[in-house]
């Protein structure tokens, strides 16, 4: 590992997977009813374990990879890979290698060098991908925050006070952002979050619950279903491939997996596995359950925020806000964590000596996400659009394409499992930022 990481090595197992769960669980536990909807609730059942599949997989590919050439981050798996390409291909004609030519790749304790100049186009594709998918992930926490607050207010309040100039989004966003986002987000390890990431999952479970106990006042007649029917299947083709970008997107935690695994004590390819299977089951479980039984309950009224369909006044749904609320905001520092380093490996190669330099990067980055905040409230268009353009080469693309240079350069194995998934990802990525544009110009 490299020496800025290898000081914080003291993370368990535990740790990882509540730091890459918490990371993972978030707005898609509020808009997979809606994706349901989309799909039909036994398809996308389906297109769920699928993708929880694949996910798995690509996990494992990143991890791989970057144990293999003991890389900390997305962009120096990239320029291993690349570098090991070159030294491959020069090796076969007899040529000299200027980035080669004088030593390997790596230092004396089998660590990546620094470079001198910017990495090479592999590494800055990765670091860019990684950038837009936490991007995503720092701007759909602030909306759910500034969602629910309102309704949390005129709960207690007993009457709808959405309209009134203190619930606005405008007055919200920038309050909330600076005395609670902006000190949760200057840690400088996330191993440091866990407490936080463990009591934000304890809110992600109530929600569910919630979302379990409404589905069951409706068949005991308290509570009345949505309107339309239950429907196992939609093969309606432009609903179906605007669901799986939102799906897609729920699962993607791929570009903070580094980040943890990094800190870990025991970070062998057996322990993070088992950590990406028990998260990667985790997560599916309970996004299924939500989305089976959010659905179940609004049916053809289901929204792209379930949350948001409940009664304010009710005071179980008021502590649902309340719980969504504060997982918003101790989930995004863990994003706002990972898009910080993205910054520091474009402008710095590497994590910046002085603390502070972190700091306001960690301040401009908040102030982008609340002003954008301020413009949007319309969380499942954000998912949509960027699981589309983010998730798809996060989760799958990258790691396919990891996959088939490791399996072919060092493996010399088959590198058909690293086609497959870099093919699936192609596929939906423009199949499903084409139907989610066109969706949201309707």
């Amino acid at each position: 590992m490299s020496q800025e990481a290898s000081q914080f090595k003291n993370a368990s197992i535990i740790s990882a997977i509540a730091n890459l769960g918490n990371t993972t669980l978030g707005s898609g536990v509020l808009a997979l009813p809606y994706a349901f909807f989309q799909t039909g609730w036994l398809l996308g059942i389906f297109i769920v374990l699928l993708i929880t599949y694949l996910s798995s997989y690509g996990y494992i590919f990143i991890y791989q990879a970057a144990q293999h050439f003991s890389c900390s981050t997305f962009s120096d798996i990239g320029l291993f890979l690349n570098q090991e390409y070159i030294k491959q291909k020069s090796t076969k004609n007899q040529l000299k290698t200027p980035l080669l030519e004088n030593e390997d790749s790596k230092d004396e304790n089998n660590s990546p060098k620094e470079a001198d100049s910017s990495p090479p186009w592999p590494a800055n594709v990765c670091e860019f991908f990684a950038a837009l998918s936490t991007i995503g992930a720092c701007i759909a926490y602030p909306i759910l925050i500034t969602n629910y607050l309102p309704q949390v207010i005129s709960g207690f309040a007993g009457r709808d006070l959405s309209n009134e100039w203190y619930c606005s989004r405008l007055v919200i966003a920038p309050i909330f952002g600076v005395l609670v986002l902006l000190p949760l987000s200057m840690t400088m390890t996330v191993d440091f979050l866990k407490f936080t990431s463990s009591l934000s999952l304890i809110c992600v479970a109530y929600c569910a619950i919630l979302i379990f106990q409404y589905f069951i006042r409706c068949c005991t007649g308290e509570f009345a279903f949505g309107p339309g029917s239950f429907d196992a299947f939609n093969w309606e083709f432009s609903a179906i491939f605007q669901a799986i970008p939102t799906i897609t997107f729920s699962f993607v935690a791929h570009y903070n997996l580094l980040n943890i695994t990094r800190e870990l004590k025991d970070d062998s390819m057996k322990n993070v596995v088992k950590g990406i299977i028990w998260t990667e089951g985790i997560v599916s479980f309970v996004y299924m359950f939500t989305a089976m039984f959010g659905y179940g309950t609004w049916r053809d009224d289901t929204g792209s925020n379930v949350i948001m369909l409940y009664p304010y006044d009710d005071i179980l749904a008021i502590i649902a806000r309340i719980c969504l609320s504060i997982h918003g905001a101790l989930t995004y520092p863990l994003a706002q964590f990972s898009l910080r380093l993205n910054i520091c490996k474009f402008v710095y190669q590497k994590r910046p000596d002085n603390p502070a330099i972190e700091r306001w990067i960690s301040v401009g980055i908040l102030i982008l996400t609340i002003g954008i905040v301020m413009i949007t409230d319309d969380l499942g268009t954000v998912l949509s659009i960027v699981g589309s353009i983010s998730g798809a080469p996060i989760a799958f693309i990258i790691p396919g394409l990891f996959r088939v240079f490791y399996a072919k350069l060092v493996l010399k194995k088959s590198t058909a499992g690293g086609w497959i998934l870099f093919g699936f990802g192609c596929l939906f990525c423009v199949v499903g930022f084409t139907c989610s544009i066109i969706q949201s110009c309707e």
